[in-house]
């Protein structure tokens, strides 16, 4: 059914194409940059001399979706199936995927009005060590999704990537990111151990998002790297050299994938229950830090997204932070440590979760379900285009199937106003 009103997806996403940073990268880097592999089997991503990932059967884009799980039930693809799939070369990439005359096209067959626009490869990135590399590749980045968002700059918001590692020099890039148009920013999902989101450091950063009015999304999978926790073996547990990171694979001095170098088994890459399951364990953290270091109520006008994560956790969290607040005045602190067991105003956490946060989601029942212990006002639908997850071609539709129910108001601001509000889109 034809959409009342304008819809926006507050969640998609470009392929980064094989020279985007081939071509923009300085002298210097020309052989270490992100670039593509064309392998025997299947289009790699390579950093200098190491392997990142496949280019393009990671996303089992959108359009082979039906082709790939046709007669087929989820969960019960066999290791054939996928090696079959369509996208183990660029070339299988949808166009619109980095060509934005493409891309319109896509979103106007979906039904859609405009979608903020986040990256697929690069959210790795975020997971690997600070370096002067890696800033240059985030600035290539950025350079790049700002002109693509040129061709139409209220339909395509693009999101930069920001790497918050050194301050200074990232409010110098969010400046930057809004002089050429950029509409938002994503920073990591949570900061490394020792830098936590409570930490006075990242004052001017977030002083300088609220003045620009540039909303920042913690996209699930982009978090910096952290320590492995649970890794089996005594030996594995004290040998720096063993400790990884989530997301991060391990590789023993022989070369095994998943052992060390006595042949003790460590924690494996990419577990399911880390890799998917339990990632909103990080949102809420980054968020939590946020609001008990009192960083909403300095910045009022500051919006934090939590993208991706759909938003069924949200009403025990919030109860939680509540009851932690109200219990333990005592632990209750602002910025800089300083003891002040109550926010102005007679402000609880939770409001300034519902002030200041806002979610997305694709196909969340049970989310949706609780949308009045969320709050409508909070929540933002977005496709995942051109992702394998992605409600596209057939978005109008799904939402239709998973809105019955709610209100025609509530309807238009999950799907589209709490999105036009905060990222301005007319």
């Amino acid at each position: 059914m034809p959409a009342t009103h304008k819809v926006i997806s507050a969640d998609s996403h470009i392929v980064e194409p094989p020279d985007l940073w081939t071509s923009r990268a300085p002298a210097k880097y020309k052989g270490q940059v992100p670039h593509m592999v064309h392998g025997k089997v299947l289009d790699e991503w390579w950093i200098g001399n190491e392997f990142i990932q496949p280019a393009a059967s990671t996303l089992v884009q959108a359009q082979y979706r039906n082709q790939l799980y046709e007669g087929k039930q989820f969960g019960k693809l066999s290791a054939e199936d996928w090696d079959a799939a369509p996208t183990r070369r660029w070339d299988a990439v949808m166009p619109g995927a980095y060509q934005p005359k493409e891309f319109l096209k896509d979103n106007e067959l979906d039904g859609i009005h405009a979608s903020v626009i986040y990256p697929s490869v690069g959210l790795i990135f975020f997971k690997r060590p600070n370096s002067p590399l890696l800033r240059a590749i985030f600035q290539a980045y950025n350079d790049w999704i700002a002109e693509f968002c040129s061709e139409d700059p209220n339909r395509l918001r693009g999101v930069a990537m920001i790497l918050l590692d050194d301050i200074e020099e990232s409010v110098k890039e969010l400046e930057r990111c809004h002089r050429m148009g950029l509409a938002t920013a994503q920073i990591p999902t949570y900061p490394e151990p020792h830098r936590p989101y409570d930490a006075e450091l990242y004052e001017p950063f977030w002083e300088a998002a609220e003045a620009l009015r540039m909303p920042l999304g913690l996209h699930i999978q982009s978090w910096r790297p952290q320590p492995v926790y649970g890794q089996m073996g005594p030996a594995s547990a004290q040998q720096p050299e063993v400790a990884q990171f989530i997301g991060e694979q391990v590789v023993g001095a022989d070369g095994r994938t998943g052992v060390d170098e006595t042949g003790l088994q460590v924690n494996v890459a990419f577990k399911p229950i880390d890799f998917l399951a339990t990632t909103d364990f990080y949102v809420r953290r980054a968020i939590g830090e946020m609001i008990f270091s009192g960083v909403f109520e300095r910045h009022p006008q500051l919006y934090v997204v939590a993208v991706e994560y759909d938003t069924g956790f949200v009403p025990y969290f919030l109860n939680r932070m509540d009851w932690t607040y109200k219990e333990f005045a005592d632990f209750t602190y602002h910025l800089g440590g300083d003891k002040q067991p109550r926010f102005k105003h007679d402000m609880l956490p939770s409001d300034f979760w519902r002030r200041n946060v806002r979610m997305t989601f694709q196909e969340d029942a049970l989310g949706l379900f609780l949308r009045e212990q969320i709050g409508v006002e909070t929540m933002m639908w977005g496709s995942d285009y051109p992702h394998r997850e992605a409600t596209w071609p057939v978005s109008l539709q799904k939402i239709d199937e998973f809105f019955d129910g709610l209100t025609s108001e509530e309807r238009a601001l999950i799907t589209g106003g709490n999105a036009a509000k905060i990222y301005n889109v007319q």
